[in-house]
């Protein structure tokens, strides 16, 4: 994408989303809705790379994908992080200049995602960020805390632990996915097989427990931009 076709979509994006997601004038708007209608631009520029990504994996059924699981992912405020990656950050900064506001004053109003509870949960952002700079096809999966990490206050000397409500206003990096819930069995027991081609499989061999079940109702899409643009050509020759 030229570089003069990128600040046009993100000022066209940035009214779009103001009038249409958010239903305001961008005159009369708020920091918060300034915030979101900026994140909401720069989502639709990472997404067109998302669904770029994945037809590349329809079209090679042979690519290899690392799908890392961990308990969390200390992802940060990601508004900054993806405008760097994206590499528009001047284009950004002009576009706030005209309404009198810092790309600073935007990024702060970015509340953390509590994905987690301490420093494991960085590291584990840490690789997630080295996968997409290396260009490596990878998935991360967590747990999507409603209250993850505590908020710290000090009373009469001792620490008290306040919950971190960081989905007060929102959460403009992810897209719901209810229609792709899958139900989650707790005890029971599996084991392992080997189908006709030698492929390694599991199956379920106690029922015992199916009535203790939960539902996993909202699988969740947070937008993640690595530093090395994916193209077809990239995956040609590429081993694991």
């Amino acid at each position: 994408m030229a570089r003069n076709s990128k600040k046009l979509d993100l000022s066209t994006q940035f009214k779009y989303h103001m009038h249409h997601s958010l239903a305001e004038k961008t005159e009369y708007s708020t920091l918060l809705q300034k915030f979101f209608a900026l994140s909401y631009s720069v989502r639709d520029l990472i997404a067109e790379k998302w669904l770029n990504t994945e037809e590349i994996i329809y079209k090679k059924k042979d690519l290899k994908i690392v799908n890392y699981l961990s308990m969390e992912f200390l992802i940060g405020r990601l508004l900054y992080n993806n405008i760097l990656n994206l590499k528009a950050e001047d284009e950004v900064k002009e576009l706030l200049s005209k309404y009198n506001v810092s790309l600073d004053e935007i990024a702060l109003l970015e509340e953390d995602a509590a994905l987690g509870n301490g420093g494991l949960g960085r590291l584990a952002a840490c690789f997630l960020d080295s996968l997409a700079t290396l260009g490596c096809l990878s998935y991360g999966y967590t747990i999507r805390y409603q209250y993850g990490l505590f908020k710290q206050a000090i009373e009469n000397g001792f620490q008290k632990e306040l919950p971190d409500d960081w989905l007060k206003n929102g959460y403009p990096w992810e897209f719901p996915k209810p229609e792709e819930a899958v139900k989650v069995r707790f005890f029971g027991r599996s084991e392992p097989y080997t189908d006709e081609k030698g492929n390694l499989k599991f199956r379920d061999c106690s029922r015992l427990f199916d009535k203790i079940m939960i539902t996993i109702r909202i699988r969740c899409i947070i937008l993640k931009e690595g530093y090395t643009p994916l193209h077809p050509h990239d995956f040609v020759n590429q081993r694991y």
